[in-house]
């Protein structure tokens, strides 16, 4: 299976003397590109910084205003519970009671996003800074054989240090790594509660998995870290490791200056990489199209 991640290349610097700023001020290549570049990470993000208001949540539907009435006395006495015996914050206890009705945010999950679609205009415009970012091409065949595991964790928390690679194990075997294609939905599913029992099936992960069919054009695949239910990932930067060889592309987009792209070539050939390679994207003046051609 391959993976499309379209992404920014490059952020801007600015100095934090006040005086002479224009001497310092600039851009560099992204440190979460380059991070991710050189120690060979996949960065996993909380849903609810996403661009889609829906991401991240799930939404209960009630049949009746007495399930409204009793379902906010249990809710109300158990988050008290659990905030008394640690298991959750009292600032989680409180958005769960406030979002009861309307969407309530799952923080047991992290997500990492990538497409299908290897020619993608608009993945391009959105994501990858209207061409002057990059996309990352990897090669997904056993997803256990393509993510690093170390001392039972599949998951890590960053903590750098004057820019080495210093890092936690997160989670231990309490994390669960998902790999699954969006399904595409004109109608949103609900959590169905009637008469204190919920009616039909429902599963958590569903809400991470499903979207709006006006986001269709994505072609999105997510990686997920999900930690039980009621667990709740902290503020933290968390991230897989996943092995070199899985980079088998780097493409470039065509408003990306030359000067980057060769710093970016640079930083994969001092990491470690082997065979990976750097493509350009193109116009195709024949018709609206991208083309891509190697770069020796």
């Amino acid at each position: 299976m391959k993976l499309y991640k379209y992404m920014r290349a490059l952020e801007d610097t600015i100095c934090s003397k006040k005086e002479s700023c224009k001497e310092y001020r600039g851009v560099m290549i992204s440190e979460r590109l380059r991070k991710m570049l050189t120690y060979s990470r996949i960065y996993l993000s909380n849903p609810e910084v996403f661009n889609d208001p829906f991401d991240g949540y799930f939404s209960i539907q009630f049949e009746s205003e007495q399930d409204k009435d009793d379902a906010k006395k249990i809710i109300e006495r158990k988050a008290e519970q659990f905030v008394k015996e640690g298991k959750i914050t009292k600032k989680r206890a409180d958005r769960i009671k406030d979002s009861l009705f309307t969407q309530i945010s799952l923080e047991n999950f992290r997500v990492a996003c990538f497409s299908e679609d290897d020619k993608n205009d608009l993945m391009w415009a959105h994501y990858a800074d209207q061409h002057r970012g990059v996309c990352l091409v990897y090669e997904i065949d056993d997803k256990r054989a393509a993510f690093t595991v170390e001392n039972n964790c599949c998951v890590f928390v960053e903590n750098d240090v004057d820019d080495t690679e210093c890092y936690g194990c997160f989670g231990g075997g309490g994390v669960k790594l998902l790999l699954e294609r969006i399904n595409y939905r004109k109608n949103k599913e609900f959590l169905k509660i009637s008469l204190g029992k919920v009616v039909d099936e429902y599963n958590t992960e569903w809400p991470m998995y499903t979207k709006s069919t006006v986001w269709e054009y994505e072609h999105e695949i997510r990686l997920v870290a999900k930690l039980p239910f009621g667990c709740a990932f902290s503020d933290d930067t968390y991230f897989c490791k996943i092995n070199k060889s899985s980079l088998k592309e780097v493409r470039f987009g065509i408003r990306l200056e030359k000067k980057y792209q060769q710093q970016l070539q640079e930083i994969i050939k001092r990491s470690g990489y082997m065979n990976v390679v750097f493509k350009q994207a193109v116009v195709n003046t024949n018709n609206f199209s991208i083309d891509f051609k190697n770069i020796n």
